[in-house]
């Protein structure tokens, strides 16, 4: 897309799935949670279970040494096993304690540590023995900045040749548009352990917003403009609100305020255009009442944190007639919507639960209902596939796709691993209008799980097949998408 303005003409890439969050936004103990679940995926060079085999030892041993220890505490008898028990568990700590201190000390002595790097030579070692240890490491600190020192640290990813300028093979683009997604993460419930202390922390929405807008006049004001104007930036910014309608009645009350108020206050005038919206969120003033329509470019919705697209009207009548209502807005006034689809996620509902209501399958009833809906099913279906069946959530996708024509999807953290790529160009051949409804993803800040930065994941697509090809198209689709 070009736009145009004292600056000229601006050639845009899209990123319309991406996340920008501080600390205090996710619950960080839900945010453990996920980044444990990636620790089983082995890296991109397929070593990962060689990586893998020593800190599995380790934990095996400490296992054992535990049980040992436990079982020598309530042996009441004299016989052998407290003897045995005893040798066993002296013997584990020993090998243990030595492996760490042989380990430590080849660091000390072949890894120097300078005077800016305190970090423990064993950490050094775990890093590179698992290095998603390490990108939880990168991932919370940079969620330890305010989102406008974010947004400016992403932008400075793509400027060390100070050209400011994404460069995709042959294309050069000098603005990158960003959609951050915002989760809605106030949902109640509690962690899967008996504790004092097990309910999820509060986190209220309103807080994310604000913190998010004013990072993003934070960045306008500090980030690097293109050319010699400052009406544009290396980044254009336009954020989806994120709406759960189990957290909120369908119309306000004295507790809470409600669905369709929130629809009104962001989206009753919203116009897709992005000159509009460019404009109408350089004017936040720091307080959330005076918001109104064309500060969110669409809505985000998140089934991980108990969103349900087709509730049961028997059992659940006024969450079906909250959702209906949410539909049959979004379709009246042509909002996007991204729904997450995939089994991965910032989980509080039940495992089971989470998977059925982020099912493909699960929208056909809707949309049938409302065909004129514009969906981006995100993460591609996560290539799950379904039990007993020779058939995965992306098919499903596809042939949803074939029927409705807004529906879209995301190829957004999938895109860590570059042979995914491959796949969906292969997708790409045998189903046409995947074509013209594919969306570049790259679910940043989560991704920083697999890859080092927000650069890296630029460069694995770079060097695909899939951006040889359908770069072009791909920035097509997703100006259609946004503002179609």
């Amino acid at each position: 897309m070009e736009t145009h303005g004292k600056a000229g003409k601006v050639k845009r890439f899209y990123d319309p799935h991406c996340h920008v969050f501080e600390l205090s936004h996710p619950g960080l103990l839900l945010f453990i949670m996920r980044a444990v679940k990636e620790l089983g995926i082995g890296p991109k060079d397929g070593k990962g279970k060689t990586n893998w085999c020593f800190f599995l030892v380790l934990i095996l041993l400490l296992i054992i040494q535990v049980f040992g220890i436990i079982l020598l505490i309530n042996c009441k008898t004299h016989t052998w096993i407290p003897i045995v028990l005893t040798c066993i568990g002296v013997f584990d700590l020993a090998l243990v304690t030595l492996l760490l201190g042989i380990i430590t000390a080849i660091y000390s002595i072949f890894v120097p540590i300078s005077r800016h790097d305190k970090l423990p030579a064993i950490l050094t070692c775990l890093f590179n023995v698992c290095p998603t240890l390490k990108r939880m490491f990168n991932t919370l600190a940079l969620f330890e900045n305010d989102i406008g020192e974010q947004l400016l640290l992403m932008e400075n990813d793509f400027n060390k040749d100070k050209q400011h300028k994404l460069h995709i093979n042959d294309d050069s683009y000098e603005q990158l548009v960003l959609t951050p997604l915002i989760l809605d993460f106030g949902e109640k419930g509690r962690y899967p352990i008996k504790a004092a202390y097990q309910h999820f922390a509060r986190k209220p929405i309103e807080n994310q917003v604000l913190d998010l807008f004013n990072g993003i006049l934070r960045y306008y004001q500090e980030g690097q403009p293109i050319g010699h104007s400052n009406l544009h930036k290396f980044l254009e910014i336009y954020p989806f609100l994120g709406i759960n309608t189990r957290n909120y009645p369908l119309h306000a009350n004295k507790q809470s305020t409600g669905v369709v108020d929130l629809l009104e206050k962001y989206f009753s005038n919203y116009e897709p255009d992005p000159q509009r919206l460019s404009q109408t969120i350089r004017t936040f003033d720091g307080n959330i009442a005076n918001m109104r329509s064309n500060f969110f470019a669409g809505i985000k919705l998140y089934p991980p944190l108990g969103f349900d697209p087709e509730p049961d009207a028997a059992k659940e009548g006024d969450e079906r007639e909250k959702t209906e209502w949410l539909f049959q807005f979004c379709q009246d006034h042509n909002i996007p919507i991204t729904f997450h689809c995939s089994n991965g996620g910032f989980q509080v509902a039940e495992c089971q639960v989470a998977l059925r209501n982020a099912d493909p399958r699960r929208w056909r009833a809707v949309l049938e209902r409302y065909p004129r809906l514009k969906i981006n099913f995100a993460h591609f279906g996560g290539d799950i596939r379904y039990p007993n069946e020779n058939w995965s959530w992306s098919q499903e996708i596809m042939e949803i796709m074939q029927k409705f024509p807004n529906v879209y999807t995301d190829f957004a953290f999938g895109g860590s691993d570059p042979r995914y790529y491959d796949t969906i160009y292969k997708r790409l051949k045998k189903n046409p209008v995947l074509i013209e409804r594919l969306l570049f993803g790259s679910d940043f800040s989560i991704v920083l799980l697999k890859t080092d930065s927000y650069a890296e994941y630029y460069s694995l697509f770079t060097h695909s097949k899939l951006a040889r090809k359908y770069t072009a198209q791909l920035v097509a689709n997703a100006e259609r998408f946004l503002f179609g």
